[in-house]
């Protein structure tokens, strides 16, 4: 095995095609480990280590640090300060530390594992997640072929890209961004904010049980806000969905039942503007507010399953 040692200045450090323990001490430092299975630790300061070939392990240190792991199963470390982690190639242990960390995850064996209560942390994921974001965790963003994300317990922010996405914030008071592409978009408990943005999206708080209030905006395209299904019918009891940029004839909304069960009160709910608001009605529970528009039909605009 190969050592290097830094020195307290700006470094540069290139590794062998072996196995090197690379210490980058105090400075900026930039290290390639090349071949072989290396360490390489930057200390202190704001480093940039690439691991090459190999399984590598890498450790920032101190600093706002850039860790590339690329060929084979790494172990990223990123200690103190913002760091941002990727794994590249292979199934890699990422582990940010404190600070505002950012993680790239394109492999489905990959490993993300954050410190409780340790700043906002954000996933960048390429491929499509199927389970929770992993904990204390607090956003998620999807890249390349990436279609579906959902959240933990945390009040998450999950943006979806250009595809048709599915996205689920599961409990927290979770932000959705659907972006462009023909969206699914699940707030799950708490009282969520659903971003649909261009395509022809579908809104759905999901709130099946407890006190629930979410804003759903739809965007452009032919969108659908849901208040029901499989399960009944949404927000009954207390709570409701604000329905924020209702836009007629392109939009529709779907419910449970059928038209006898639901009614329609004009007023001035204290959503948005002095215009008139739609207050939509499951007998004498208030399920959704349609914001500053009065033009919602029951028979026109609704769709029952």
């Amino acid at each position: 095995m190969a050592f290097f040692n830094g020195t307290l200045g700006n470094d540069i450090i290139n590794g062998t095609a072996f196995d090197d323990f690379v210490y980058g001490d105090a400075g900026n430092d930039t290290i390639r480990g090349y071949d072989g299975n290396d360490v390489l630790a930057g200390d202190s300061g704001n480093d940039t280590l690439y691991g090459g070939n190999g399984l590598d392990t890498l450790y920032g240190g101190e600093g706002n640090d850039f860790l590339y792991g690329e060929d084979g199963n790494d172990s990223l470390s990123g200690g103190s300060g913002n760091d941002i982690l990727n794994g590249g190639l292979g199934a890699d242990l990422m582990v940010g530390g404190t600070g505002n960390d950012t993680y790239y995850v394109d492999n489905a064996a990959d490993q993300v594992v954050e410190l409780f209560n340790s700043g906002i942390d954000t996933v960048y994921a390429s491929i499509s997640r199927f389970a929770p974001l992993e904990a204390n965790v607090e956003n998620l963003v999807l890249i390349g072929g990436a279609v579906s994300g959902y959240g933990n317990s945390l009040n998450n922010t999950i943006t979806g890209n250009g595809l048709g996405n599915t996205l689920n914030g599961g409990a927290g008071r979770d932000i959705l961004w659907g972006n462009s592409g023909n969206d699914t978009l699940l707030g799950m408990g708490g009282n969520d904010i659903l971003y649909g943005g261009a395509g022809n999206d579908r809104l759905d708080g999901y709130a099946t049980s407890g006190v629930e209030y979410d804003d759903l905006y739809g965007g452009t395209g032919s969108d659908t806000f849901v208040l029901g299904g499989d399960w009944g019918v949404s927000y009954r009891g207390n709570g409701y969905a604000t329905i924020k940029d209702w836009e007629w004839p392109s939009d529709y909304i779907e419910v449970r039942g059928t038209a006898s069960q639901y009614s329609l009160r004009r007023g001035n709910f204290g959503v948005g503007t002095s215009a008139l608001d739609t207050g939509i009605y499951f007998g004498n529970d208030l399920i959704a507010v349609v914001q500053d528009s009065t033009n919602v039909s029951i028979s026109r605009d609704f769709r029952f399953v």
